[in-house]
């Protein structure tokens, strides 16, 4: 989930754009790809990172995804949804020896969604 710190936006950018991205099936869509991490010396899988996708906003990059989340006050909420979805992505992709890497704001690991994302597949 690769995303740096939301930008500011305006309250007229930030309708705008909450109404498009956020509409009732957002959450649902997300869509995580699996980027191998492999062993330089052997060659071997030996981890991957997951990165956020958004199959109904593809003209959206993933930060500004992010950061329209944020300004909206459900950056949390989106942060946890991709950190299910990647955890599902995880178990049913790739062997129980391969490790997974996320990227979560330090701010939401307090975040009850995320932390109940987190007591659940783990």
């Amino acid at each position: 989930m690769h995303h740096r710190r939301p930008p500011r936006h305006s309250a007229a950018v930030v309708t705008r754009r909450t109404t498009s991205l956020f509409g009732p099936a957002l959450f649902g869509s997300v869509e995580m790809a699996l980027q191998p991490i492999v062993s330089v010396a052997s060659g071997a899988l030996v981890a991957a990172e997951a990165l956020a996708r958004f199959p109904g906003n593809l003209d959206t990059p993933v930060d500004e995804t992010f950061a329209v989340a944020y300004a909206a006050g459900r950056g949390p909420e989106l942060e946890a949804a991709c950190l299910r979805a990647a955890l599902r992505k995880r178990f049913e992709e790739l062997d129980s020896d391969i490790a997974i890497t996320v990227n979560v704001s330090p701010d939401a690991l307090q975040h009850p969604s995320v932390r109940s994302a987190l007591r659940c597949d783990l």
